[in-house]
């Protein structure tokens, strides 16, 4: 009997240890299911996360639409990259939504991660290299994101016109001059990098050179589209123009801005100055008091006024203008000099 009761033991004990052994090799199996996601379970995913991509992607268009996207979505769309850092456009969205809350830093980093995992985007690498000039001051980033995307695009000047904009800013005429050249190259009708070439050589000391490039940048400026840039040049060949002793070669140019450009301080005392070259002082004082209208605050106009009012010999008006002097700076150390010069008119 005890030999019986001993086997049954046996074969209890067995059967309890099989069965054990059962359970866990389930639970094992089933562990394996589940760290090994299926194909269906893949494919579920990626349809979720794109799904997902989208409404943020949408949401954000929208906002952009109304200029009022929520702090909640620009959250929203930070989770979502973090989980998703392998998607080039998670990185864009989000790049895009610290743009738009001027988080210049953070979006220009999201652009650069977006630029490793899809190098051949050109408006990216123009957007990156805009944000390290304009925002960060970052010109060795943004001459770098120009030049990737001149080589994405041999067709656009546009990017050898950035980088030669910085290498001017950064005291390095020779590649300005370079990068200016090849933006031409391009394309030829470009008033800027004209424009740009003929302050180089004015730098040089290469006045017809300049001149040259000023007379070609006016040209392909006259568009009334262009009508801004067109003044600038004018402007800038005529001051060049005058500081060569030429003011009667001047005075047409200033003379072709637009009203509108012509009633800038900076120009009126251009114009001022041009008329003092040609020996006219009462016109040097007309645009000189012009200045001080459209400047109250500017004292030195208010000076020149009284000085080329008496150098003109008007009495008269350089009293008047020497009571708008006394009213601006009631201490002004010109004062008495002019009062006792006007007395002995």
């Amino acid at each position: 009997m005890a030999e019986d009761s001993n086997k049954k033991t046996v074969i209890a004990a067995v059967v309890i240890f099989i069965a054990v052994l059962a359970m866990f090799l389930g639970v094992y199996v089933a562990l394996l299911d589940e760290g090994e996601p299926t194909a269906e379970d893949i494919a579920a995913e990626q349809v979720e996360a794109e799904t997902e991509l989208e409404r943020l992607q949408n949401s954000f268009s929208l906002a952009m639409d109304n200029r009022r996207p929520a702090p909640e979505l620009i959250d929203e769309i930070k989770v979502y990259a973090e989980a998703h850092p392998e998607s080039v456009y998670a990185e864009l969205l989000y790049a895009q939504s610290q743009l738009y809350v001027r988080n210049y830093q953070v979006a220009y980093d999201a652009f650069e991660r977006a630029l490793v995992l899809d190098p051949n985007q050109y408006q990216t690498e123009m957007l990156t290299g805009t944000i390290a000039y304009d925002h960060l001051k970052n010109f060795d980033g943004a001459v770098k994101h120009f030049e990737l995307a001149a080589a994405l695009n041999d067709k656009d000047p546009q990017p050898w016109l950035y980088i030669a904009q910085i290498k001017a800013k950064q005291d390095k005429p020779e590649e300005a001059f370079e990068s200016l050249t090849k933006a031409i190259e391009i394309d030829r009708n470009l008033p800027q990098a004209h424009a740009s070439l003929a302050e180089l050589y004015q730098q040089r000391g290469m006045f017809d050179a300049a001149g040259r490039e000023y007379e070609l940048a006016l040209e392909q400026s006259k568009s009334s589209k262009q009508q801004r840039q067109h003044a600038v040049y004018l402007f800038k060949y005529a001051k060049m123009l005058a500081g060569e002793g030429k003011p009667e070669e001047a005075l047409p140019l200033l003379a072709d801005m637009p009203l509108t450009a012509r009633t800038q301080p900076e120009v009126l005392v251009e114009i001022g100055e041009v008329w003092d070259a040609l020996g006219e002082p009462s016109q040097a004082a007309k645009y000189f008091s012009q200045v001080l209208r459209a400047d109250p605050a500017n004292e030195k106009a208010a000076e020149l006024t009284v000085k080329y009012y008496i150098i003109a010999g008007d009495k008269v008006a350089a009293a008047e203008a020497m009571n708008d002097l006394r009213m601006l700076n009631p201490g002004s150390e010109k004062l008495q000099g002019f009062a006792d010069e006007i007395a002995g008119m």
